[in-house]
């Protein structure tokens, strides 16, 4: 029996003069009782517990065919879905046959020695990469794993951790990278060397052109999309290669609209969905008392990125249900890094729209405790 709650069908009208209207419909759909996708157990019973305290940042993939059977971790794997450790120092992966389970952990487990773990290690050292870019032993988190058919790759965008080397000159942020993989089992030797942003970077293509969102829903634009990761002659490789929006659509609305600046209010991570002319982004809010998937619209049939505005208020699409989830515990507000253990928040969305169109939603529970899944269904 299907359970069918959150339907969202409202008008989402822009705040400020001159923005467009947007109509969207999303159906949650739950079947059953919600049971999480990836859990805390999974890394205990393969010996590794401590690498399974924090679960979050999902993205999933349909292995296309062009990989073969014999090249994928098992004959059966369909789905690989990739993700992280708010502080871990590896990405992890797991596969399944079917889009709702059961998933099974790749690569991960106390038999596996550090180096070789998940699909991009950094082990105990340092990663050295062209143009003299070093990833120092921090953290590996945010995985953004995208299928490229023509040219016959799987793409992964990462984050590293607190700072980066170019030339021994240190950058103190956290910065996304991308690298490449023939099969989406391996990524340490396609490491591009040069850094596109900051953090958590959610990236999507329209009319030809490549953007991104980062960690805080801002902007970014390729400077050539059909060569987005080489950089120009003369580049300064301590600066981003991709271009900023001047402005934060979504922060500009919570500080004019709500008052609140970046450090009370803000959007933490973004899944992206191209509908027609419209960019659907979910996301959470830190600071929420209740941290929950929410999604807002931008009209990108505007023309100039700079240009770009997002639907205020957003609309809430998935709160926390009991259980898992965290939705019977205390509300609290949340706070900034990663969350601590049970408590009532969801957190990193992200759609993945299966090859006959059918719509999952994936996110992390309990703060970030687990990963879970809810089907759902759009009509414009």
């Amino acid at each position: 029996m299907k359970l069918q709650i959150g339907i969202l069908s409202v008008l989402l009208v822009g705040v400020s003069w001159g923005q467009t209207q947007a109509q969207s419909k999303y159906e949650i759909i739950r079947e059953g009782e919600s049971k999480p996708a990836i859990t805390q157990a999974m890394f205990a019973e393969a010996g590794v517990a401590s690498q399974g305290e924090n679960i979050n940042g999902p993205s999933v993939i349909r292995i296309p065919k062009w990989v073969k059977k014999k090249n994928r971790i098992h004959a059966k794997a369909q789905y690989y879905m990739y993700f992280a450790h708010h502080a871990g120092d590896y990405i992890r992966m797991a596969w399944a046959e079917k889009i709702d389970g059961p998933w099974h952990l790749y690569q991960i487990g106390d038999e596996v020695p550090m180096g070789d773990r998940g699909v991009l290690d950094l082990g105990d050292t340092v990663i050295n990469l062209a143009n003299g870019v070093v990833i120092p032993n921090n953290h590996l988190a945010s995985p953004d794993v995208h299928v490229d058919h023509d040219n016959k790759r799987i793409i992964m965008y990462f984050h590293s951790g607190a700072s980066t080397y170019v030339n021994g000159v240190r950058v103190r942020k956290q910065l996304t990278y991308v690298s490449t993989s023939t099969d989406g089992l391996e990524f340490y030797n396609g490491i591009q060397p040069v850094f596109l942003g900051p953090s958590y970077f959610r990236v999507f293509s329209y009319k030809d052109q490549l953007y991104a969102l980062d960690n805080g829903a801002n902007p970014y634009q390729a400077l050539d999309a059909a060569d987005p990761w080489t950089a120009p002659e003369g580049f300064d490789y301590t600066n981003n290669l991709w271009n900023k929006h001047p402005e934060n659509p979504f922060q500009k609305d919570i500080e004019d609209i709500e008052g609140k600046s970046f450090k009370e209010l803000r959007i933490r991570h973004t899944a992206v969905r191209v509908v027609g002319d419209e960019l659907h982004v979910f996301y959470t809010r830190r600071g929420e008392m209740q941290e929950r998937v929410m999604m807002s619209t931008i009209d990108l049939s505007v023309g100039d990125w700079l240009n770009w505005d997002a639907t205020y208020p957003p609309v809430e699409v998935l709160k926390p249900s009991p259980g898992w989830e965290g939705g019977d515990l205390e509300l609290v507000r949340s706070k900034t890094s990663s969350a601590p253990e049970d408590v009532n928040q969801l957190r990193d969305p992200y759609v993945f729209e299966d090859k006959d169109g059918s719509l999952y939603l994936f996110y992390s529970g309990r703060g970030e405790d687990a990963i879970g899944m809810v089907r759902m269904t759009y009509k414009d």
